[in-house]
This record gives structure tokens, C-alpha cells and sequence, in this order.
């Protein structure tokens, strides 16, 4: 299990940096900085998500979605890479 969460962890890592290097190749064509953010990360691979405002957390999901794909992916392979750490003792 320690091992699926490092590989996961990588994953996520590689990913945070490939979204970084998209912006900074399309800031060096197109001078204009993309923001790339979760909400259009998830869209396009599992659809868009119903208007959850109705729900208890829907404004935590419109709060989430918001924020920058690069900085969540970061963040979640630090809490892998723990994972990862924590079930290798």
C-alpha cells in the first residue's frame, strides 16, 4: 500500500509540474498568463459537475473548483507522500 500512495504521489507531482509548464509555455507564445483551474481540469474528463448548491457543501465544491489545478496537485501528493511515509514504519 505504501508503494500505490509513492507511485500516486509522483503521479501527482509530475502532474502539478506539467501544469506549470503548460502556463509557462503559453505565457511564452502567447504573453497572457492561462489560469488553469480545478473545476477546468474536472469538466472535461468526468463532465460537469450539476449545480450542487443545493447541497450542504455545494459552495465548498464552487470554492474548491476555483482554486489553481497546479496548487491542489501539489498538495495532494504532499498528503500521499506522507501516506506513503507513515505506512512504511
Amino acid at each position: 500500500m505504501a508503494r500505490t500512495f509513492f507511485i500516486m504521489a509522483m503521479l501527482l507531482m509530475a502532474s502539478a509540474i506539467g501544469v506549470i509548464g503548460y502556463q509557462f509555455f503559453f505565457y511564452l507564445i502567447k504573453e497572457t498568463w492561462p489560469v488553469v483551474t480545478a473545476a477546468q481540469v474536472w469538466a472535461p474528463m468526468f463532465g460537469p459537475l450539476p449545480e450542487t448548491q443545493f447541497l450542504s457543501l455545494g459552495h465548498v465544491w464552487t470554492w474548491l473548483g476555483a482554486w489553481p489545478m497546479a496548487a491542489l496537485a501539489f498538495a495532494a501528493s504532499y498528503v500521499a507522500f506522507l501516506a506513503s511515509d507513515t505506512l512504511r514504519r
